[in-house]
């Protein structure tokens, strides 16, 4: 399965592109980890609520069991690096604090920005705090260069975490996230990174893609571009859906159907890369997993894999085009003495 999200900000004009390509891990398939690692990215997102030829440069990311995508930055003077989650759904920038209280777990699992280390840092120190569904993640503002590959964004205010109130958090593979929702000012009165990447005069048009790649061999995983799209990826033409949100990257769904029968009638979706599966509201999702046949470990729904071909197809409509989710591409399979499959939804 493959997938392509193409945003932008405002009309189109031309400048430098930066590439930032994925790459997958090996996978390393347990049952002991599912409740961390499988699920718990899908929760920590929702807080409230629901081409030209030009100069390019590629940066690795990593595909991470096809559920986290995320790559490396710097930040500082002299760059310190850092993996970070791009995510869609939400606005600010965080990133572990080498001022990390030291009695916390966390403090000794992770890469960490160290403030005393960059000649380019500027205090700020108000506080931040943010809550998800999942745990919660407090410290402090801070302000300095992130570089991705070539692109320079100086004056990026970003919060320092010291503290995380969530022990799945330690299954994670990034040590920050780059928020990158449709807000141009954070709830914290703050510039997000893109905004202020066109702020500062960078010649990068006012667009951005993900190409997600679902493979699991050696290769990319798939790709972040700054400033464009990379038509390695797509055929044919983009599908320009309108917003229907100012804080969010949230369009209009006017169905979602699985054999006939319909589970939304002109509902709301929002594109979010920073989450791994499939939300929706519970009573529709629990009969879904129930038309599925899907079972219980965990306090998960599975599926048996060797029933994966007989499954149906999941279709989506928005605005005036069909997608089609076949059943192979909303399951994760898990490897152990017996085959379960995770259904992403």
């Amino acid at each position: 399965m493959i997938r392509f999200i193409i945003v932008g900000f405002l009309p189109y004009l031309y400048g430098e592109i930066v590439r930032i390509p994925l790459h997958p891990l090996k996978r390393s398939d347990s049952l002991v980890g599912l409740g961390a690692t499988y699920f718990k990215p899908s929760t920590r997102k929702w807080k409230y609520e629901w081409n030209k030829q030009n100069t390019s440069t590629p940066e690795q990311l990593i595909n991470y069991e096809n559920l986290q995508y995320y790559g490396e930055i710097s930040v500082g003077t002299p760059p310190q690096k850092l993996r970070v989650l791009f995510d869609t759904g939400s606005t600010d920038t965080w990133l572990a604090s080498r001022k990390c209280w030291i009695l916390d777990i966390f403090c000794w699992m992770f890469s960490f920005y160290d403030s005393s280390k960059s000649s380019t840092y500027v205090a700020d120190g108000s506080s931040f705090h943010v809550r998800y569904l999942d745990g919660e993640f407090s410290g402090f503002w801070s302000v300095d260069t992130i570089r991705i590959n070539s692109l320079e964004i100086r004056n990026q205010a970003f919060a320092e975490v010291r503290s995380i109130f969530n022990l799945d958090y330690l299954s994670d593979k990034y040590d920050g996230i780059i928020g990158m929702s449709t807000r141009r000012i954070s709830e914290y009165g703050n510039i997000p990174m893109f905004p202020n990447i066109l702020a500062n005069g960078v010649n990068v048009e006012p667009i951005y893609s993900f190409y997600l790649n679902r493979e699991n061999g050696e290769g990319i995983g798939g790709e972040l571009v700054l400033g464009g799209v990379n038509p390695k990826y797509f055929k044919g033409d983009f599908e320009y859906v309108p917003t229907i949100h100012n804080h969010m990257w949230a369009i209009q769904m006017l169905s979602l159907q699985i054999n006939g029968i319909n589970f939304c009638n002109i509902c709301s979706a929002v594109i979010d890369t920073g989450t791994s599966l499939i939300i929706g509201p519970n009573e529709q999702v629990k009969k879904i997993n129930s038309l599925l046949h899907a079972f219980d470990i965990f306090g998960r729904k599975f599926i048996d894999c060797g029933r994966i071909d007989m499954l149906p197809s999941i279709e989506f409509i928005f605005h005036r085009n069909k997608y089609i989710l076949k059943p192979q591409h909303y399951v994760v399979k898990v490897h152990t003495s017996n085959s379960f499959c995770l259904k992403q939804c």
